[in-house]
């Protein structure tokens, strides 16, 4: 684990080290400002949970850099002067400061700087099964193909059940790593959201980088956000190559099933 000078905790910091950061920041905002935490906490997850679905946001397939805009913006516009002033509201009626105030606020987006990189673990471990089911459905293609070249030399029966055992291995890894790119795909989202939405509350009240008491933000996220995206994108182009040579040997004459 690389450990900032400070403690602070980064993305390219290990997973425990992230979760810990998390636990002790939301232990911070439960003790101190519960019922503040709790709107924050509900409002932010109902906007990444709709990220992650999908449906109808603009830039969801994070295929390009203009879809990564327009995901932004629309993170941004359910962080607009209405929900900020309505959590002002919320800190008044709790009669907190302006000092306690703006300290769950400054936590509560590192919480959220956390959790993106958290949901970015995810993705990249989802992709890291996707791929090695990719290379396994890959190799059982290799085989099934060799099989019916040499289907003489193998022989009857036995060559036919090696061919279709192979077809099924083929489709059952490519199931599994299809189901494994999309599980990523949507913690990706998540995580893009939740980066947003951080940026969102320290922007809001002018949190400054060296405030942060539990994040650090010198990794370059841009690069490794960037990266994970096009990671996803080379693991789909091949996941399409293996769904269409998985589709041609189902349909061979041989392939009785």
């Amino acid at each position: 684990m690389v450990v900032k000078p400070d403690g602070r905790v980064g993305l390219t910091d290990d997973e425990t080290a992230v979760e810990r950061a998390a636990d002790a920041c939301s232990e911070h905002l439960s003790e101190e400002t519960p019922e503040l935490f709790d709107a924050m906490r509900e409002h932010s997850s109902g906007v990444a949970s709709a990220v992650a679905d999908s449906d109808g946001v603009p830039g969801a397939a994070l295929d390009d850099e203009d879809a990564v805009a327009h995901l932004r913006e629309f993170v941004r516009a359910q962080y607009d002067d209405d929900w900020f002033g309505t959590l002002g509201e919320h800190g008044s009626e709790q009669g907190l400061t302006w000092a306690a105030f703006r300290t769950a606020a400054r936590r509560f987006g590192e919480l959220l700087a956390l959790q993106s990189f958290a949901r970015f673990h995810t993705a990249e471990a989802a992709f890291r099964e996707a791929r090695g089911r990719r290379s396994d459905g890959e190799t059982a293609v290799e085989e099934a193909e060799e099989a019916l070249q040499y289907r003489n030399e193998m022989g009857g029966v036995q060559g036919e059940e090696s061919f279709e055992s192979l077809v099924d291995d083929a489709r059952e890894a490519y199931t599994a790593a299809q189901n494994h790119l999309e599980s990523g795909a949507a913690a990706m989202r998540r995580a893009h959201a939740l980066r947003t939405a951080s940026a969102c509350y320290r922007e809001e009240y002018d949190v400054e980088s060296d405030e942060l008491a539990f994040v650090s933000l010198d990794d370059d996220l841009d690069w490794e956000y960037r990266e994970l995206r096009h990671g996803r994108d080379r693991l789909a182009n091949r996941l399409s190559r293996l769904e269409s040579d998985v589709g041609d040997l189902v349909d061979h004459p041989r392939y009785g099933r």
